[in-house]
């Protein structure tokens, strides 16, 4: 099927895949917060380098409990339980599907009434 060519008299093009959508600012957004998280949490720096109010607050972040699974599988010792990290990385997760769910149900009935 061809189109109709636009005013310049040359034929419209489909856009490509890097095309389709501007970087948003949401974007921007996550990728700063992971890469905070992720350092914060003692995967890039070692925690014992890091200020001390970072070390109190890392264990209670997803990226540090991804991090002890991580280290456990490749032979570190993580000095607390396997199990442990997993089940704070599904409490973590029932959460956030909580809040993801009240924030779907809450735009949709914004949206559609």
């Amino acid at each position: 099927m061809r189109r109709a060519p636009d005013a310049r008299g040359s034929q419209p093009r489909a856009p490509s895949a890097c095309h389709m959508r501007p970087v948003t600012a949401i974007t921007a957004r996550c990728t700063v917060h992971c890469s905070c998280t992720a350092a914060s949490s003692g995967l890039f720096i070692p925690m014992k380098q890091l200020p001390d109010i970072v070390q109190k607050v890392a264990p209670y972040l997803p990226t540090y409990r991804y991090g002890q699974l991580a280290w456990n599988a490749i032979g570190f010792d993580i000095k607390e339980p396997l199990g442990a990290p997993a089940l704070w990385l599904l409490g973590y997760g029932i959460v956030f599907v909580v809040i993801a769910v009240r924030a779907y149900r809450r735009e949709d009935r914004k949206t559609f009434g």
